[in-house]
């Protein structure tokens, strides 16, 4: 088996080798979200941009490449067949793995690897995996050179995180869903990160230098205790995704001209309505909303790049006038209940002339509900030429 996964791994060009390696990062039967997977392939360096072709594109070519050779498994398609999630088998992970560290390409630590951290070659990305107390020195910086380091990955119940203070040329920086105490002493001194992802851990606060991290091209800080981001985040001019969740933005996001990708609260630290500052972001391709805003309105005049809209409210009133969102094709309505007088919670998805996908989904029933279920259906299917797919959802039944 070995010989024929050799004979496979050498048949790869050089980019699909580095894009495979990459992989041993996470742990064995890992369902790896592709969007992380792609922003961190992006944030190291592996892929070329082509005329035309967005760093993005690229990149998914690149996975249905590996996917198409049987090395990479698909999971979890959406509505398009595209999958959202992908995995390793266990032996391609052994082999990868083993790859991985004979080329030192990554250091693994934890798990089935403890004994890879006493290496005395540099170490280039370093993953800690449910280690061990005897791996502290390693993940403190207290035997290991992490000087050299372009990314720091630590999953689950890894006993403890780096020192960033010496981390000079890490670009890659993702904490997702650790769950030991994150120190950011230093953080802002990382000046060559591009990629930070603080997702799922007990931050409460984010630093106020963080704008200093010029190159970080994203930010991830969903479901942690970060109510608001610092006002410097709007010097990040090469910031592509921001993932704030349930954070509120702060006063002049519009500055961020590269952002493609936004998830924030409905209601900004100021009075300011977010759809009203984040209107004239001319690249933005992807918009989440949440929190408890009352009203959220999308003009005609704006968001003339949006392609996919997430709204997650408890009851609110939700509008598009005519002419809004020319690109949207996806549209994702998620409430908790309708609104107290029967009344329709949506109206306006007429407008939305490329609309390819509906899901509108409520997590109780009641007569504003059924209204919107009613409303949201008789509008898309007055969207001409091409009727979208509709999905329907009332406290867990479809209609």
């Amino acid at each position: 088996m070995k010989e024929i996964l050799n004979l496979s791994y050498n048949d790869l060009p050089l980019h699909l080798k580095a894009c495979l390696l990459y992989l041993s990062i996470f742990p064995e039967n890992r369902e790896i979200d592709i969007g992380r997977l792609v922003r961190r392939w992006i944030a190291e360096g592996f892929i070329t941009g082509a005329r035309g072709v967005s760093m993005e594109e690229t990149a998914r070519s690149y996975l249905s490449e590996l996917i198409s050779r049987n090395m990479v498994q698909p999971l979890h398609p959406n509505h398009d067949g595209i999958p959202t999630y992908c995995s390793v088998q266990p032996v391609m992970h052994d082999f990868i793995v083993c790859k991985s560290m004979e080329e030192n390409f990554a250091t693994l630590v934890g798990a089935r690897h403890q004994d890879v951290s006493t290496s005395n070659s540099t170490i280039r990305r370093l993953s800690l995996q449910n280690s061990s107390k005897q791996d502290q020195p390693a993940a403190r910086n207290e035997s290991t050179d992490l000087s050299h380091s372009r990314s720091i990955t630590i999953f689950g119940h890894a006993s403890t995180m780096p020192r960033l203070d010496d981390l000079k040329v890490v670009r890659v920086l993702d904490l997702e869903g650790y769950d030991g105490q994150v120190c950011l002493d230093g953080l802002c001194k990382l000046l060559l990160l591009r990629y930070l992802s603080l997702r799922g851990t007990d931050v409460s606060e984010l630093p106020a230098q963080i704008g200093d991290l010029r190159c970080l091209e994203t930010l991830d800080v969903r479901s942690t205790k970060v109510k608001e981001l610092p006002p410097s985040i709007v010097r990040l001019e090469k910031l592509t995704h921001l993932l704030a969740g349930s954070a509120k933005l702060p006063g002049g996001i519009t500055k961020l001209k590269a952002l493609q990708t936004l998830s924030c609260q409905a209601k900004m630290k100021s009075s300011v309505d977010v759809i009203q500052e984040i209107n004239g972001l001319a690249n933005l391709r992807e918009l989440e909303l949440s929190g408890d805003e009352k009203e959220v309105m999308f003009p005609g005049d704006g968001f003339r790049s949006l392609k996919q809209l997430y709204i997650s409210c408890s009851s609110p009133l939700v509008t598009f006038e005519p002419s809004a969102l020319p690109m949207v094709q996806e549209l994702k309505l998620t409430f908790e209940k309708g609104l107290a007088d029967g009344s329709s919670s949506v109206s306006g998805i007429e407008n939305l002339s490329n609309l390819k996908h509906l899901f509108v989904k409520f997590s109780q029933h009641d007569a504003g509900a059924m209204a919107t279920v009613n409303a949201a259906r008789n509008a898309a299917q007055a969207i001409l030429p091409n009727r979208p797919e509709i999905t329907l959802t009332v406290a867990g039944r479809n209609y």
